[in-house]
């Protein structure tokens, strides 16, 4: 072999031999790259094995991975599902909806966040599940994430739940059952001490022991009484017209007797804000009776004293009545509890039933009865009902009707306060925004004008003025209202309080308040 030949088949096999090292280096990164996705479909399996509820990804309606929990809900094997269309294992009474419903899905139209649906087992049995499906990007591509849940375990679940509960308000029921009877025991009891000893002859005598007796069977009335309205035996409510600011005077003259008690140490004031109401309809006894445990509630809600507040308004065919105190508050677990018959915060007292048993006459009357209460800024209870006629009660020119079609802005994060003067202004005509920070006040009212501001003094940024000074330059007439508890106002600097063209103290006092808004209303600059 020359020369020649021998120099080009060298360089032939130092190419080759180039190449040859490159497609070792391509394989080794190709198998390094296989390695990284083994680990991360791995991870991927293990994520959806994770899941506590059965996942399907399907892509072009069909299924690309399912995991354990959806293959064992179905009766399936492992990866058994995986390239089928996922119609084939959807009950034939549900196909179209499915296909419909995940069609608009991937189309980005309206279409069902979840649904229920029958899915097919091996065997052709049917399991009903509730599907939660979501539209995402998988490998590039639009797919569908669904999640099922079993139906009927869920449904299992919340039996097992509902029968503790009924456990529980059955000892709760026992246990309030078995004051409140006892209570009449003891009074019998004395009196059959009385007739057996020498107190019969003495200051009870024949007068006394017949007192006790009507004692415990006034006490032992009431208690079958509120069962039976508990228990649904009693009659449905006559429907009658009945004057319900008439209705709350009447409860206010019964708690009288306990707003002051203990030698004087306790007092305290209740401010009305009743107007007149166009009727309702219903037994004037029985709401007379849901007033009266709420206001009583509100009385026990202030053992040192305080403040309750009554508001009537009428508006879109509903009465309103709003009872506020400024007491410290509920717990979280406290209003969970508040509506359950026999239960209550009092070592001694009604025996825990006068709030249920108000739900329940409001419920018999159509109405609605709510709360907000937050600890340390007392509670409101807002009760409505459904006017014995839809036509609004034509009436003389009420306080703070320059309210009606202004433009106010409400800088709250109090939802209990923000709540109660949403409802209140906007029964005048008002139109409201309800914001919860600063900086959003500051951009706002850069667009917009408003007639008059509402702040409450949780917003420190508020209180500093950072806010307000921005606002002052853009609307410098504009009134702003501050709303805070004594303690606040009190501590508020001089340079602070000239921010504010009224501050009103809290609980909020309507009779004043809502003529103060409509003079500020009616001296501010006014729509622009």
């Amino acid at each position: 072999m020359s020369a020649s030949k021998k120099s080009s088949l060298q360089v032939r096999i130092d190419t080759l031999r180039k190449q040859n090292e490159k497609l070792q280096e391509k394989v080794a990164a190709l198998k390094k790259e296989l390695k990284s996705f083994q680990r991360l479909h791995r991870e991927d399996l293990n994520l959806l094995a994770a899941i506590p509820s059965g996942v399907f990804l399907l892509q072009d309606g069909r299924i690309v991975l399912s995991n354990e929990k959806a293959n064992r809900f179905l009766d399936r094997n492992q990866g058994e599902l995986n390239g089928r269309h996922f119609n084939d294992i959807v009950h034939p009474d549900h196909v179209d909806f499915v296909t419909s419903a995940n069609r608009r899905m991937l189309a980005g139209k309206p279409a069902p966040e979840s649904y229920e649906v029958g899915l097919l087992t091996r065997e052709g049995g049917r399991r009903d599940c509730e599907i939660s499906i979501r539209k995402i990007i998988y490998r590039g591509r639009k797919a569908l994430l669904l999640s099922a849940a079993d139906i009927d375990s869920k449904k299992e679940r919340q039996k097992k739940l509902i029968n503790v509960q009924k456990r529980d308000l059955v000892e709760i029921m026992a246990g309030g059952l078995s004051d409140e009877i006892g209570e009449c025991m003891r009074e019998l009891d004395e009196v059959s001490d009385a007739i057996h000893g020498a107190e019969f002859e003495t200051e009870n005598g024949p007068y006394g022991l017949s007192v006790k007796v009507d004692s415990a069977r006034k006490r032992g009335r009431m208690i079958t009484d509120r069962l039976s309205l508990l228990a649904g035996k009693k009659r449905s409510p006559s429907r009658q017209h009945c004057d319900l600011k008439s209705i709350v005077q009447d409860c206010l003259r019964q708690i009288k007797p306990q707003l002051n008690s203990d030698a004087g140490k306790r007092r305290i004031n209740v401010k009305t804000y009743l107007r007149a109401l166009s009727p309702v309809e219903g037994d004037p006894a029985e709401l007379r009776d849901a007033f009266t445990f709420v206001l009583r509630n509100a009385v026990d809600a202030l053992p040192d004293g305080g403040d309750i507040y009554l508001t009537t308004e009428e508006n879109a065919g509903f009465a309103s009545v709003y009872i506020q105190d400024s007491g410290s508050g509920m717990t979280d677990s406290v209003m969970e509890r508040m509506f359950d018959p026999f239960f209550s915060t009092k070592e001694e007292g009604s025996g825990g039933l006068g709030l249920s048993l108000a739900s329940y006459i409001i419920d018999r009357h159509k109405g609605s009865i709510d709360f907000a209460s937050r600890q340390g800024q007392g509670s409101t209870f807002i009760i409505r009902l459904p006017l014995a006629s839809q036509q609004p009660r034509a009436n003389a020119r009420q306080k703070g009707s320059n309210i009606r079609g202004s433009n106010i802005l409400m800088l709250f994060s109090d939802d209990i306060v923000l709540g109660l003067l949403n409802q209140i202004l906007a029964a005048k005509g008002a139109s409201l925004t309800a914001l919860s920070n600063g900086r959003e006040a500051v951009k706002i009212c850069g667009k917009n004008r408003y007639d008059l501001i509402l702040a409450g003094s949780e917003f420190p940024d508020l209180i500093t003025g950072a806010a307000l000074s921005v606002i002052r330059e853009r609307q410098p007439e504009l009134p702003i209202v501050l709303i805070a508890d004594r303690h606040e106002a009190g501590s508020l600097s001089q340079s602070n309080v000239a921010f504010f063209d009224r501050i009103i103290e809290k609980p909020l006092d309507f009779d004043r308040l809502l003529p103060i808004l409509s003079e500020l209303i009616d001296e501010g600059p006014g729509p622009g």
